[in-house]
């Protein structure tokens, strides 16, 4: 029950101030990692999130799956980025 009220209410903040929503649990694996394990990292994330048990629990829990391909990923990421660099460059927050 907590976790539900803390998750509604965090989004509901986070999306008054710009935010999508507390939603970026993606996996990520280092620059040079090869395809065939990439691709085998993806096929298992796809199949446990597909089962019905565990889309329950995440969703009883307050999670919303939006599965994304790596392109997609990439291109929030980027997005995420350069949001960030705006606010960290107009609020001059020093770099440490």
């Amino acid at each position: 029950m907590f976790a539900n009220d803390f998750l509604a209410t965090n989004q509901a903040m986070y999306k008054a101030i710009g935010f999508d929503s507390l939603r970026d649990f993606t996996p990520v694996a280092c620059a040079g990692t090869p395809e065939a394990a990439l691709n085998r990292l993806r096929s298992a994330a796809a199949q446990a999130l597909a089962q019905p048990d565990l889309i329950e629990r995440l969703q009883k829990a307050g999670y919303e799956l939006a599965p994304a391909t790596p392109e997609a990923i990439t291109a929030q990421l980027r997005a995420d980025l350069e949001r960030w660099r705006r606010v960290v460059n107009e609020a001059k927050i020093p770099r440490e």
